[in-house]
């Protein structure tokens, strides 16, 4: 008999009688090398309350062609050897477990089915009664020390950091009995590193959680001390005592702030009830992000996209859509998961409800092969977009943009996106990329280029310069545009600063550009100040032109975009949109354009250019059509 039959008969006197009901794993007791045997018993989801609780797993199925067998309803099922290693070390030794795991649970081979389970997956997972974590077998027996000293440092930041302190800065951890060893801390950083950290489900498996727990292997604890620790992590000075520990503390600190938190309602005016209860420091900081940021679904999908990984493109939106904000002002769904449409037309429709909206979105464009432009939907960004920065708030390119107050709501004609945009000037000369185009914004990548990118700064001077040779510049002081160019620098950058550092980088390793440096150049931005921010200026740099192309413009301005950005190009800038954009005009039509990508523009990014050119806007203003 074929997997795929078993894994049909195991569900034959199981089949759920709608939507609103699922399946619960009965797990039987057994040792842990036992045979796994188990039912599956129907489970209403609208009824909870009345059912007997269950807990849910959260874990990554790995790889599909290892799998292990079980007895499910008295027929084997074909399981990943992940879920059985879980399903051995969670099993009790004398009482049945109910437990919820979606390859048991749900049909996988019913795509109805599956649509609608995942619709249901934030209700299925907010009703269990603890949500555990589960990050694989310990083969190299670190669990239990990795937990340990996560635990360690967690009661001295208690110790040490007011929950104001914790939230911004709190300076290097004080561990007087050297209890935190930097062998153990090793151990933490190979715990960031498993698949589970990785898997964009997890975001709202835990986000819709009342309790959070965190197996591995034997060892146990609950979830809200790993989040405490690498939020403490990421704002501590600790990097001289742990220089060699390196975890991605940042992102996960983000994932916490920005999504998790924010899945507790606004309303709901205390998080007495959240899995991380028990921790101040962590009610505190969800309670200073609340106040700080409204966000809408497009953020919720896209903020912590820089390390999560899906197997199917069209999950890094239906995992999230048991977020709040994923329902419109009628309290309907934003949208359905619906798995026999195409990744095309889910982008369709996902992005034609946003843009009713506001068009910010837009800012993750980014193409980088000619055949995505060509294939439609040029408008519509890409899920595993990483360009978060380009719609955050940290640019504001159409501010003031007051021409476009009488201009009706973008319109949607079968696939194209009907607006109004300011066309204000167009590509000059173009460099070469920054990196290759096949690893875009691939981390390798920033250390690939820091040996060579002295090389590639002089080739983009030169091309500057050539540029200002045809075209008078923008600027008043080409050097500082360009260097504020090359580290996308912000609004309220220290000019001083970039000064400072621009000039020791070329002194250091560009001749070329040295020599174009007036005499006390540094000194005319101002002289140094206690406590003006530092950065290398290398690091920053290649991390911000990595798989990008520095471009002029016919104007004089200097930007960088994306790969295919090309002579001719033209530039805009589209109301409740936070960048510029490069556009590029269809062969034979008059109005329609494919968008090649978001960029950053040297003097554009903060309303100048509405500002400049105030009195021609009117004839800048078109109406387009974007394909």
């Amino acid at each position: 008999m074929s997997d795929e039959l078993h894994y049909h008969n195991a569900y034959t006197l199981c089949q759920l009688p709608s939507e609103s009901w699922t399946r619960v794993l009965v797990l039987d007791p057994g040792e842990f090398a036992d045979p796994i045997t188990c039912t599956v018993q129907l489970y209403n989801t609208d009824q909870h309350d009345s059912g007997e609780p269950y807990e849910a797993i959260s874990y990554v199925w790995g790889d599909p062609t290892i799998t292990c067998s079980i007895h499910v309803n008295g027929v084997i099922m074909r399981i990943t050897r992940n879920l059985f290693t879980a399903l051995q070390q969670l099993r009790s030794k004398d009482t049945p477990k109910r437990l919820w795991t979606d390859a048991v649970c749900i049909n996988q081979s019913d795509i109805l089915e599956k649509g609608q389970q995942v619709n249901r997956m934030g209700i299925i997972y907010s009703n269990a009664a603890r949500v555990i974590v589960w990050l694989g077998p310990d083969e190299e027996a670190i669990a239990e020390p990795a937990i340990s000293v996560i635990k360690k440092f967690n009661r001295l930041v208690e110790k040490q950091a007011t929950p104001q302190q914790f939230s911004s800065w709190w300076g290097p951890l004080r561990d007087p009995d050297g209890t935190i060893s930097q062998e153990h801390m090793k151990h933490v950083e190979r715990m960031f590193k498993l698949p589970w950290f990785t898997r964009v489900w997890v975001v709202q498996e835990v986000g819709v959680a009342k309790e959070v727990s965190l197996a591995w292997g034997s060892a146990k604890t609950e979830f809200v001390e790993i989040i405490q620790f690498v939020c403490a992590w990421s704002t501590t000075s600790r990097r001289d005592q742990f220089r060699d520990v390196k975890i991605t503390s940042n992102y996960f600190a983000s994932l916490f702030d920005y999504i998790w938190a924010s899945y507790i309602p606004r309303a709901v005016k205390t998080f007495d009830e959240a899995w991380f209860k028990n921790s101040p420091l962590l009610q505190y900081e969800a309670q200073m992000m609340r106040e700080r940021r409204t966000l809408e679904f497009e953020d919720i999908i896209f903020r912590c996209r820089y390390i999560q990984r899906a197997t199917d493109v069209r999950d890094f939106v239906y995992s999230s859509l048991a977020h709040p904000t994923a329902r419109t002002i009628d309290g309907y769904p934003i949208i359905d998961a619906d798995y026999t449409i195409s990744e095309a037309e889910l982008r369709l429709r996902l992005f034609s409800i946003i843009s009713q909206r506001s068009l910010r979105f837009l800012g993750l464009v980014w193409h980088t092969h000619k055949e995505e432009l060509t294939s439609g939907l040029s408008w519509c960004p890409r899920f595993d977009s990483t360009l978060y920065e380009n719609m955050l708030g940290r640019y504001d390119a159409s501010r003031n943009l007051s021409i476009f107050q009488d201009s009706s709501a973008p319109q949607i004609e079968k696939s194209k996106l009907k607006i109004s945009a300011l066309l204000i000037d167009e590509a000059h000369l173009c460099g070469e990329v920054a990196g290759p185009v096949e690893k875009a914004f691939d981390d390798s990548i920033y250390d690939d280029l820091k040996p060579v990118l002295h090389k590639i700064i002089e080739d983009y001077w030169s091309l500057a310069n050539e540029s200002n040779s045809r075209c008078p510049s923008a600027y008043e002081d080409r050097l500082m545009a360009f260097a504020s160019t090359l580290i996308a620098a912000i609004e309220k950058e220290h000019h001083r600063v970039i000064a400072k550092q621009f000039e020791q980088y070329c002194r250091d390793h560009c001749p070329s550009i040295s020599e174009d440096f007036p005499d006390n150049w540094v000194d005319k931005w101002g002289l140094s100040q206690p406590g003006d921010p530092f950065f290398p200026f290398r690091d920053r740099c290649a991390s911000n032109i990595q798989s990008k192309k520095f471009f002029t413009t016919a104007r004089g301005y200097y930007g960088t975009g994306s790969p295919l950005v090309q002579p001719g190009d033209l530039i805009c800038i589209i109301p409740t949109a936070q960048t510029p954009f490069i556009i590029r005009r269809l062969e034979g039509e008059q109005s329609a354009y494919h968008v090649v990508c978001s960029c950053y523009i040297y003097g554009m990014m903060f309303g100048e250019a509405v500002k400049k050119w105030g009195e021609d806007l009117t004839s800048m203003r078109k109406d387009i059509i974007l394909v």
